[in-house]
């Protein structure tokens, strides 16, 4: 979604500079939006009328996995399972277009030529944001000032490096 997308795209790499907002959290965040915008159209679409008895069984046949997947959902994704779960929705993904593909755009040329057009601006955009995502891991590594004295580690200069690093964190600290 557009919340996830900004914060991948362009908070991340351009204004948090170090406090970095995680793929977790701007997930969770899309998701709650979704939800909140899903409840709200439902009620308008609910207060207006005329909603098809269709619709309904669609909801029905779809809640139980809003109402028991997504808390599931919440235990089961953790850290160590982020990537398998990352992988995963990319496979499921490309099934879903597959299958799409298969079923509805078969044979037509110019639908062809538009998804592909449309995957590659996507790919390249993602190129290019790991590139510059990669180059920007790399600036950020800070270097070792020239003016900073190399430390002694003999035992007799032990006690003046330890009261020089205490100097220094004083002054930070004021």
């Amino acid at each position: 979604t557009a919340p996830w997308s900004y914060g991948i795209f362009i908070y991340n790499p351009i204004f948090a500079k170090g406090k970095e907002l995680s793929e977790s959290s701007l997930t969770i965040s899309s998701v709650v939006i979704m939800a909140y915008t899903t409840v709200v159209v439902a009620v308008i679409r609910l207060v207006q009328g005329g909603i098809p008895e269709k619709v309904f069984h669609c909801w029905g046949a779809v809640m139980w996995i809003v109402v028991f997947g997504a808390p599931l959902g919440s235990y089961v994704v953790t850290r160590k399972r982020e990537i398998f779960f990352r992988r995963l929705f990319y496979f499921l993904v490309a099934v879903q277009f597959a299958s799409f593909a298969a079923l509805k755009i078969k044979g037509r040329l110019m639908a062809w030529l538009v998804i592909f057009g449309i995957a590659s601006v996507a790919c390249s955009a993602m190129a290019a944001h790991y590139i510059l995502a990669i180059r920007g891991k790399e600036e950020a590594i800070p270097a070792q000032s020239v003016t900073e004295p190399e430390e002694d580690t003999s035992p007799s200069s032990f006690h003046s490096n330890e009261q020089r690093k205490e100097t220094a964190m004083m002054r930070v600290s004021l």
